[in-house]
């Protein structure tokens, strides 16, 4: 999804991709509509869709007649269009997609990581990403640098 691209119609396949890739390990895997095992691939799935949207919408803008010209700015809060504000867009919704996979990815790897505490009878209700991690190492009995590479 985030690998150079040419144009806004070539991000936006880009990110179609992945959302297609997720359907298909759901489907490949037969995960249930809601469930632990498929709620990252969903959660990808969302920020997907509304990268996809607004890439295809500012596509569409740059491409338009001028009435599409006029209500698309409208439409994702471009108060100021030019191409410096465009440009500024893109590259904000392309920020923000990496950094809302990111935040999902650490969620479902902490998620994880309690409840494999919570399975072999180790889990303290102590909430946090590095409590849970240094609980586990702890009673793994891994080395200390294992912690740091967490």
């Amino acid at each position: 999804m985030f690998k150079s691209t040419n144009s806004l119609k070539d991000e936006a396949e880009c990110v179609k991709n992945l959302i297609d890739f997720c359907k298909r390990i759901i489907e490949k895997h037969k995960y249930p509509d809601i469930g632990t095992r498929t709620v990252v691939f969903v959660n990808v799935r969302f920020v997907g869709y509304s990268t996809l949207a607004i890439a295809n919408l500012l596509d569409s803008w740059s491409k338009g007649d001028e009435t599409v010209q006029q209500v698309i700015p409208s439409l994702i809060g471009l108060t100021d269009v030019n191409e410096k504000s465009v440009k500024l867009m893109g590259d904000s919704l392309h920020k923000s997609s990496k950094l809302s996979l990111i935040l999902i990815g650490q969620f479902q790897i902490e998620n994880g990581i309690s409840n494999i505490s919570e399975a072999i009878g180790i889990s303290s209700g102590i909430k946090g990403f590095y409590n849970n991690y240094k609980m586990l190492i702890d009673h793994l009995e891994f080395r200390c640098d294992k912690l740091e590479t967490l």
